[in-house]
């Protein structure tokens, strides 16, 4: 082949590139989008304050839509309350679904299950007094909720916390 046919042919590819970068490589952003964790404790502030998962934000339950409002819909959102009994996660869940938010899971062990986790697991981290009667109590799943909303365990949620950036 000649050099300028190189040339041409060169020039394509690198014009297709540009074109579409999503086709050959993505960009830092849609990587740090994608990487991108948002972890929301909706209960009340008085019950963050005294116990919480090290990392996550406290957005009231009745505020949650508006402050969601500012954040990246492509994030991954993972809402949690105090526990299996408790319904608020869930239905945050399907709210910020509702509200475009492509990767939203309910963590309903909530605050309960990932304290008693922290009992004999450094890699569950709690932040606060923790003195609250609900975090002393065993939970179990409900099965009624099962189906509602995409859930993850305290298991997944942990690993996706180590490797995520958390907002």
């Amino acid at each position: 082949m000649k050099q300028s046919t190189y040339k041409k042919l060169f020039g394509i590819i690198i014009t297709s590139m540009m074109l579409l970068p999503g086709c050959f490589w993505k960009s830092e952003s849609t990587k740090a989008n994608e990487s991108m964790l948002y972890v929301v404790n909706v209960l009340s502030k008085d019950l963050y304050d005294d116990a919480h998962i090290k990392g996550s934000i406290h957005v009231d339950l009745d505020d949650l839509d508006t402050q969601a409002e500012q954040w990246n819909k492509d994030a991954t959102v993972v809402v949690y309350c105090s526990n299996y009994q408790c319904t608020a996660s869930s239905y945050a869940a399907k709210n910020l679904k509702k509200a475009g938010f492509k990767h939203v899971f309910a963590y309903e062990g909530g605050m309960a299950e990932w304290y008693h986790l922290s009992q004999h697991d450094a890699n569950y981290q709690v932040e606060g007094p923790a003195v609250e009667d609900y975090l002393k109590g065993e939970s179990e799943p409900l099965q009624e909720h099962e189906g509602t909303v995409d859930t993850i365990t305290a298991s997944a949620l942990n690993q996706l916390m180590q490797k995520a950036t958390v907002a």
